[in-house]
């Protein structure tokens, strides 16, 4: 098997759902996701919490922190939430879509398992979305569908809901119906950075880099610092043969990974010359961290 264009990691992806193409970003997610986090152990429609203003401020700092792509604050500001009100399902839900933001779809059915259905104050909207994609990330793709098909009936406006509906259609060869999810998925959240992000991660899953790169750019003009959208920007840029422009301006924290990135699109485009020039390069910046890079360079034929 070829090395991957990427390390395998937890914190390989996008907004939710799993990235089309892998990103990397060292500097996105320091440490790993905590375990044994809280899980509330609750009898059938019991709910011993009040929604006192403490606990309606931390959903709020997480939902925003979600919404943003800030997914370990998100998750940490849950994990506060559960605990200063025993369980509240709301911040179990947020707690839940900040593990899979994280990665961590085994985790978050756990989380999305102990919440009642029929709990107060749940939306159902959200909480068939979270399991939808969940379920998509844990291989259960029919189980997805029926999930999310009931999210967007009850809210139109859950985008994830719409991109996962789309990656699902996908699977499914539907290509028509999967571009009609992705379209609504932007019709709903024009303002929203990641719905952006995630967005064009379908469009390279549609082999369509042209709409992936014009999505990634919507993304950055509304938030310039969405991390995830410039790697993804920058790795269409190397697939479309903008090698230098895929490099100019990355941080120097993250230029051997983009780097070992581009290097390995090229070597993909059969550009081996200007392969073996990034991956040395990147070998060069962080020799002791880019094993992949080492692999990627054996992966260029002998000329």
């Amino acid at each position: 098997m070829p090395h991957a264009m990427f390390p395998a990691s937890p914190r390989m992806m996008c907004s939710w759902p799993p990235a089309l193409v892998p990103v990397l970003l060292a500097s996105l997610i320091s440490g790993c996701v905590q375990q044994g986090l809280y899980t509330p152990s609750l009898p059938p429609g019991e709910l011993p919490y009040t929604a006192g203003p403490e606990l309606t401020s931390k959903l709020s700092r997480g939902d925003t922190a979600l919404s943003e792509g800030r997914s370990v604050e998100a998750r940490d500001t849950y994990v506060a939430a559960v605990r200063i009100s025993s369980g509240d399902p709301r911040a179990v839900l947020g707690l839940a879509e900040s593990h899979l933001a994280l990665g961590q779809a085994e985790r978050a059915a756990q989380l999305l398992a102990s919440i009642d259905t029929n709990a107060v104050g749940i939306n159902q909207g959200r909480l068939n979305q979270a399991r939808g994609i969940a379920a998509l990330r844990l291989d259960q793709p029919e189980k997805a569908r029926r999930l999310l098909v009931r999210s967007v009936d009850a809210d139109a406006s859950l985008w994830r809901a719409w991109v996962a509906l789309g990656r699902v259609r996908l699977m499914r060869k539907q290509t028509h119906a999967a571009q009609e999810a992705f379209l609504m998925a932007e019709q709903v959240a024009p303002a929203n950075a990641s719905a952006h992000n995630d967005i064009g991660m379908a469009y390279l899953r549609l082999e369509n880099t042209d709409a992936a790169l014009n999505q990634f750019e919507q993304a950055l003009r509304i938030a310039p610092d969405h991390a995830l959208a410039q790697a993804n920007l920058r790795i269409v840029k190397a697939m479309k043969g903008d090698y230098r422009g895929a490099v100019t301006g990355v941080s120097p924290s993250e230029r051997h990974h983009t780097l070992n990135n581009v290097g390995y699109i090229a070597l993909m485009n059969g550009e081996f010359t200007l392969a073996d020039r990034y991956l040395r390069h990147a070998i060069e910046l962080s020799p002791t961290h880019h094993q992949v890079a080492t692999a990627n360079l054996e992966l260029i034929p002998d000329q």
